[in-house]
């Protein structure tokens, strides 16, 4: 079985009971999501808004997790937690940029993962 640095494929399976349609749709939400979300961080942060960027770090929270993009469900915690409380301003947009990378390189993973599980890729 292939091995992806920014998926989490158990996971995936866990949330999908092994669907790889679901997996594809689910896939294809957060890539529709994505772009929004890192315009929203964006706003946000420059009007700084950190209340309302810690809500939107909870709601990206839950996504990144349902993909099985692990990795940034800390990341997004500690955004939630940080921006919510007002303290380590200088973190915010590490965090965001975060984000985005991960976000972009684990939607091509995905597209990987779908394209070997003859599904069709997003």
């Amino acid at each position: 079985m292939q091995s992806y640095s920014y998926i989490d494929i158990d996971q995936i399976n866990l949330i999908s009971d092994g669907s790889k349609e679901l997996v594809s749709d689910l896939a294809l939400i957060f890539k529709n999501q994505a772009p929004a979300f890192a315009r929203q961080f964006d706003e946000l942060y420059f009007s700084k808004n950190f209340l309302a960027l810690s809500k939107l770090a909870h709601k990206v929270k839950g996504s990144v997790s349902t993909i099985g993009i692990t990795r940034l469900v800390e990341s997004m915690k500690e955004l939630e937690h940080i921006a919510k409380e007002g303290v380590s301003k200088e973190k915010y947009s590490v965090l965001i940029d975060e984000f985005k990378t991960v976000s972009q390189k684990a939607l091509n993973e995905l597209n990987h993962y779908l394209e070997n599980n003859k599904t069709e890729p997003i």
